[in-house]
């Protein structure tokens, strides 16, 4: 959105119109991530192998390489920042009723989890370990 000529009301809209039908819906508007609930599974965004591909990118990246929108490279940098940097950190997410603010947080602990703490321990374990985070 920051690269439009015309950023204002009507123009934003359109351009989120636009990404929704074509299922991408996360988008930036500078550091901010905008997400449209798109009320159905879309697989190529949310499945285990795109998080873990996701994650690793997050990783392995120093700076040089262009992230794209999406709501696990907010929850990776977090910790990453977090926990690799000794930043702290925050992630809000707000929206209306119906936005899917509770889908995103779910799909952060996910990422969170899958970053915090070896697969064998307890899930209580993975979530309790985001707290400091979410």
């Amino acid at each position: 959105m920051c690269e439009m000529v015309v950023l204002n009301e009507p123009e934003v809209l359109s351009n989120l119109i636009r990404r929704y039908q074509r299922d991408e819906i996360f988008t930036y508007i500078g550091p901010t991530l905008v997400v449209i609930n798109p009320y159905k599974l879309i697989e190529k965004y949310f499945s285990k192998s795109a998080m873990l591909q996701i994650r690793d990118r997050v990783l392995n990246n120093n700076g040089k390489e262009k992230e794209e929108p999406h709501v696990y490279y907010i929850a990776g940098r977090a910790y990453k920042s977090m926990a690799l940097d000794a930043k702290k950190q925050a992630i809000v997410i707000s929206g209306e009723s119906g936005a899917g603010k509770t889908e995103s947080t779910k799909y952060c602990m996910q990422l969170l989890t899958s970053l915090s703490h070896k697969e064998t321990h307890p899930i209580e374990a993975k979530i309790l370990a985001c707290n400091p985070l979410l």
